[in-house]
């Protein structure tokens, strides 16, 4: 499991990996932090992947990946953006693309794309 779940705790004691582990799979994403209408031009990054997409929308917690790429909930990713690769977990999948909340919150990288 990933580490970065494994260092997430609960209010019930438990990690989020071990929550996941558990066969829960509904998990309420929360923002931190308003969502901002961007068109940021993204490289997608995973295992043996490559991918292309845009930044459609942004917070400092997370943002909504325009792309053809159907992957499953909780991937890991590193999106490359402006020259900086930012890693991050897909929360939610649409036909359109999918939701991700950043491992580290507001990335220096997002908070120069939210500053434009």
């Amino acid at each position: 499991m990933n580490p970065v779940l494994e260092s997430i705790e609960l209010a019930s004691g438990s990690t989020l990996a071990g929550f996941y582990r558990s066969g829960h799979r509904a998990f309420m994403e929360h923002r931190w932090g308003e969502r901002v209408l961007v068109r940021a031009a993204v490289r997608l990054h995973c295992a043996n992947w490559d991918a292309a997409g845009y930044i459609k929308d942004a917070s400092l917690s997370g943002a909504f990946v325009h792309t053809r790429l159907q992957i499953p909930t909780w991937t890991h990713i590193e999106l490359n953006l402006s020259g900086t690769r930012v890693a991050a977990f897909v929360v939610r999948v649409t036909a359109e693309g999918f939701g991700i909340e950043w491992c580290e919150f507001g990335p220096p990288a997002v908070r120069e794309l939210l500053a434009r």
